[in-house]
Order: structure tokens, then sequence, then C-alpha cells
């Protein structure tokens, strides 16, 4: 089986292909890349990329690099999303912290004014 190269070819196809000629089940491919069954089938439908650290267990398990999986579109939205869900935790956590910190502030003053 000749596996589909280039750019304008998408994941869905590549990952279809690289997943046949080893010989796998999706299921495989989802245990694998610890992701669900669902995950990796909505992968092989185009509903779906994965997230970086699926992105790196599925070029292992494949034996290639990100750019053999996806094209520059495909990579470019992978990379993005992981970034925008990196910072939406950041900024979680900073709220949190800040609220702590102020909640702890408002006790001391208030231990202060109560004596």
């Amino acid at each position: 089986m000749n596996l589909t190269t280039g750019s304008d070819v998408m994941f869905k196809d590549k990952i279809k292909e690289y997943r046949l000629k080893k010989n796998m089940t999706r299921q495989a491919v989802a245990s694998k890349t610890r992701v669900s069954l669902i995950t990796a089938i909505r992968w092989e439908k185009g509903k779906a990329l994965p997230n970086s650290d699926a992105l790196d267990l599925l070029c292992k398990l494949f034996e290639v690099n990100e750019l053999e999986l996806l094209n520059n579109e495909e990579l470019a939205k992978v990379y993005n999303n992981t970034s925008t869900k990196a910072k939406a935790s950041h900024l979680l956590i900073s709220f949190v912290l800040t609220f702590m910190i102020l909640l702890f502030i408002v006790m001391i003053i208030s231990t202060i004014y109560n004596r």
C-alpha cells in the first residue's frame, strides 16, 4: 500500500492509511494514544484533530514525524488549540491564586480589627 503524501492530503486520510498498514484496529490506536475510541473515530472521519500529546504518541506509534501525519494547516490548528487551552488553564490558576490571596488578606484585616 502506498501512503498518501503531500501538503493537501488530510490527516483523516493519512491516519487511516497508517493504521491499516500496521494492521491495527481503531480501538488499538485509541488505546495506544490514550484516547477514547470515539476520539479515534472522529480523527478518521475528519471531525477532530489530535492534541499535541496524542500527536506525539501517534508519531511514535506509526514511526513518522508530524509533517507526515498533518498538513501545515492542520499542524497549526493542533498547536494553536493546545496553546489556547494552556492559556486558559494558566488564567484559571492565576484567578484562583489571586482569590485566595485576597481572601487571606481579608481574614488578616478582619482579625486585626476584631481585637
